[in-house]
């Protein structure tokens, strides 16, 4: 799992990093530092993958996400997510 994979998912799902920490059960200055290319601990990670995954975001080899479609054969890549001034996503 690499911090960008995070910002992208966190777009695709529409929540902000608050919602993500919550909603995944981890710390939000943990998440924090980890995007910003910091060092966490497994648990974060291990309880990120898991939530991305149960919330049908599929983080694929490098620095890509994507997103289930309706059908499981069917994909849609995730690729225009930007980053305002502040390194915020928007």
């Amino acid at each position: 799992m690499q911090p960008v994979q995070v910002k992208m998912a966190r777009a695709a799902l529409g929540l902000t990093l608050e919602q993500l920490a919550q909603q995944a059960g981890v710390d939000g200055v943990a998440i924090q530092t980890f995007e910003a290319g910091g060092t966490v601990e497994g648990a974060v990670t291990s309880a990120l993958n898991l939530f991305l995954a149960t919330h049908g975001i599929e983080l694929i080899e490098g620095d890509g996400v994507r997103a289930r479609a309706s059908s499981a054969k069917d994909y849609v890549p995730i690729n225009q997510v930007t980053t305002d001034t502040d390194g915020g996503i928007s």
